[in-house]
């Protein structure tokens, strides 16, 4: 039995009745059993007088508009820490992290050293105060975001947000971007701290929205995305080293917003809510209020406080840099070529054996060719830029 829960009730069949009658619908349920839950852990670390020697993390559910999405309503999520003994009770961290750095942090507080390689990275020395760490965190590192085959990078203030496709069936991400009014361009770059230092959290501001996208990337955070890209690729071997952009490439201003180029099908306003409040990561005596955000990797030099490489574009929308725009005509040839190979392979798959066999030869054979004719392309397209 256990003191706070079932010890009070006599039976597990009859504290879970309870959780009934104390809940006013179903939305409740969760809340209060968790509540019980958290109360019935606290009461016995005090017993054990371990309490402020213990770690308590708790994140948020995305609960908010374009989930399942990379826009930041549908990646980002509140997280707070208690934890006494290190950390000051109702101090805060405005740094983007990501659930991978939780592992990472934990082992670190536990003075563990791990035994492999990890993706996450600690935010330890961050929520204690280092500065140097939470500069590197707001300015430099960045963080990466996919739902079905669609992409999004975020590097300090700047993001980078790449759709497969602009179709609702392929992409939940543009599906969400047309019901919500955000940008879907293939390609979209975002200030998410509207020209200051600052992410910006009020709901009638949204940085993502349709007419916010400031331009296709430039060439730096673009090489972000498809440095993360090749390095977790399943056929690749894995390799653990971190993708950033190079602190020299980050710019003291951020540029002008420019029109989207979206699909006129899409809406126009602004959605009437947007990003949570920022998040903060909070500690109390009891973690029972919902903070939000923590921090992560351990910095190997000071980075500039600015945001991340932002290229304005012409009045026309064409981009200042050559490079960025053979990079995604590439991408744009190679997801081409993939719906080509999945429609010819559909097709195979209806043949008989011998002919279906023969049929999928071919097919691979042409996928490799069109490969092949893409990277010579951009090739020719990168030389042609210098």
């Amino acid at each position: 039995m256990i003191e706070g829960m079932t010890q009070e009730y006599g039976s597990c069949s009859a504290y879970r009745q309870s959780i009934l009658d104390r809940s006013s619908s179903d939305n409740d349920l969760g809340p209060i059993w968790v509540d019980d839950s958290i109360g019935a852990l606290i009461n016995a670390l005090k017993k054990k007088g371990i309490l402020n020697n213990t770690v308590f993390l708790f994140q948020q559910d995305h609960g908010m508009e374009a989930k399942s999405a990379v826009y930041e309503t549908g990646v980002r999520i509140a997280q707070f820490i208690h934890y006494p003994d290190s950390i000051t009770s109702g101090s805060t961290l405005d740094s983007p992290v990501s659930t991978v750095d939780i592992a990472a942090t934990m082992l670190d507080f536990a003075d563990i050293e791990p035994e492999y390689e990890m993706d996450g990275v600690s935010w330890k020395d961050a929520a204690m105060g280092n500065v140097v760490q939470q500069n590197y965190l707001n300015n430099e590192r960045c963080i990466f975001f996919e739902d079905e085959k669609d992409r999004s990078v975020r590097c300090g203030c700047a993001k980078y947000l790449e759709l497969y496709a602009q179709n609702k069936d392929e992409s939940s991400t543009y599906k969400s971007g047309l019901k919500y009014g955000y940008s879907v361009d293939l390609g979209n770059l975002f200030d998410l701290c509207g020209g200051t230092s600052t992410y910006v959290t009020d709901p009638a501001n949204n940085m993502e929205v349709t007419n916010y996208n400031l331009t296709r990337p430039d060439i730096n955070i673009y090489n972000v995305l498809n440095c993360h890209r090749t390095k977790t690729h399943f056929e690749n071997e894995p390799d653990y080293s971190v993708c950033n952009l190079d602190p020299g490439t980050i710019p003291t201003q951020t540029p002008t917003k420019h029109p989207s180029s979206a699909p006129t099908g899409g809406p126009t306003s602004a959605p009437t809510t947007s990003p949570a409040s920022t998040p903060t990561t909070s500690q109390t005596d009891t973690p029972t209020a919902p903070p939000t955000s923590m921090p992560t990797t351990t910095p190997t030099s000071t980075p500039s406080s600015s945001p991340t490489s932002l290229v304005p574009v012409s009045p026309t929308g064409s981009p200042t840099s050559c490079s960025a725009e053979a990079m995604i005509k590439y991408e744009k040839r190679m997801r081409t070529s993939q719906r080509k190979f999945k429609k010819k392979k559909t097709q195979c798959n209806k043949k008989k054996k011998a002919a279906k066999k023969k049929c999928l030869r071919t097919a691979r054979k042409m996928k490799k060719k069109r490969g092949a004719a893409a990277k010579r392309k951009l090739a020719q397209d990168t030389q042609n830029c210098n």
